[in-house]
């Protein structure tokens, strides 16, 4: 909960919060009280993992997939899920029934127009997860767990840097005949997004086609088909009073989830003859211009000298300077002896801690040592793993024949062989007699 409330002070002034849990409870719960307003979706993936594990009709699977991911009205899925429940007959104890009762949470339906940016599942979370976890021992030091995860860092800053020098030295390729709206959305998209999300809804815009134009008063509504789709959809342009383009918005509202504009936007904005896209189509997060709210200089402060290690080393080079200059005559020698006693003679801050100790060398991370908190930074306490303690199994060499009793006699430092209980060794004995 207090990691949640420090992540909202910080970034929610700047940026929209949406979430992607895998359906802990105790998730969910903490979520709706500090993000009480942001959109909270179920993992696609652990959704999948249940679905093969509770449904075994490749039939029934396909058929739930259709709710994850159609993105039609909600009042089309409800008749969706009817039909549904009424071809394979599904009972209210069933896994199935108990997903349609929080439709709301999963359901690509319900989640239209909510900016997840492309994503489904909790992938990018869990992927640093095991970045960190991939040689991280339980058995490390406070200091060797932050190394590790400076180490981290550093590799994914700089495959983030990598990224960024190719974004800047490269465009993606178009054709020469491209259109004045491409060539506009290549250089203002990153070439990864252009490539991936923006050119494939240009290509799809040659197969739309234009069923009717409805004029408002500061509003022209567009009709637009597909010829691959059976389906109608509403693109929407908000004028001026010069009759210049304001706002875009599609019925399919790919633009408010994705973050990209759709083919029929493309297409529209064709018929008008635009030259740019309009900036209510170009989210900042897909552009080059999206670290532009961060420092152009972003490093670890885990090296940065603390201003009070600072203030120590000067004193120190001028004490040194000092003693050197007075250690040549008796009066200098004096005069530098008294200031330094009359100095350490001043009541510290932290005198009474460090009563009878030496003083040892500042910190270079220590944000004040004079504190009583930075110097009580300690290594974590050993938690046990789960589970019974593992136990050392002793071989059959470690036990010495003395320890070791037969069943028989009861006595040691034989074995069954060699006892003089047995009938055999008794004739044995009597026969070398």
């Amino acid at each position: 909960m207090w990691l949640l409330k420090t992540f909202t002070e910080a970034n929610v002034q700047k940026y929209p919060i949406f979430v992607i849990t895998d359906g802990d409870l105790a998730m969910q719960r903490a979520i709706s009280v500090v993000w009480p307003n942001s959109p909270h979706r179920l993992c696609g993936w652990h959704i999948e993992q249940n679905l093969v594990r509770n449904v075994h009709d490749d039939t029934v699977k396909a058929q739930f997939r259709i709710f994850m991911y159609d993105l039609c009205s909600i009042e089309e899925i409800e008749r969706k899920w009817q039909a549904f429940f009424e071809t394979y007959d599904v009972t209210e104890d069933s896994w199935i029934y108990q997903m349609y009762e929080v439709r709301a949470t999963w359901c690509a339906a319900y989640h239209t127009g909510n900016r997840y940016l492309g994503l489904r599942s909790n992938q990018r979370s869990e992927s640093m997860n095991s970045r960190l976890q991939m040689k991280l021992d339980g058995k490390m030091t406070l200091l060797e767990m932050v190394q590790h995860y400076e180490s981290c860092l550093t590799k994914v800053r700089r495959i983030e840097a990598d990224d960024d020098a190719n974004a800047l030295q490269s465009e993606p390729f178009t054709d020469p005949d491209a259109s004045i709206l491409e060539v506009n959305a290549k250089k203002r998209f990153t070439p990864n997004i252009f490539k991936t999300k923006v050119q494939f809804s240009v290509e799809a815009a040659k197969k739309c086609s234009l069923v009717e134009i409805l004029d408002g008063d500061d509003t022209t509504e567009y009709i637009v088909g597909r010829s691959d789709r059976d389906m109608m959809y509403y693109v929407k342009c908000e004028l001026t009073e010069e009759a210049n383009l304001k706002e875009i918005s599609c019925s399919c509202r790919k633009l408010q989830s994705l973050g990209t504009p759709c083919s029929r936007i493309f297409f529209v904005l064709d018929i008008r003859d635009e030259s740019m896209l309009p900036n209510c189509c170009v989210m900042v997060r897909w552009t080059m211009g999206a670290k532009r709210a961060f420092p152009p200089i972003r490093k670890s402060t885990m090296y940065d000298y603390s201003p009070t290690l600072l203030r120590y080393r000067e004193l120190r080079n001028l004490s040194l300077a000092a003693s050197f200059a007075a250690s040549r005559s008796t009066e200098g020698y004096e005069r530098i002896k008294r200031v330094l006693e009359q100095e350490a003679a001043v009541i510290m801050p932290n005198a009474g801690a460090n009563e009878g100790n030496m003083y040892g060398p500042v910190l270079p991370q220590a944000p004040e040592v004079d504190c009583e908190e930075s110097r009580d930074a300690l290594d974590p306490m050993h938690v046990p793993g789960r589970g019974a303690p593992k136990k050392k199994l002793k071989s059959s060499s470690d036990k010495t024949r003395a320890d070791s009793k037969y069943s028989l006699c009861k006595g040691q430092g034989h074995n069954r062989r060699t006892c003089h209980l047995r009938p055999e060794v008794v004739f044995d004995n009597v026969h070398q007699s």
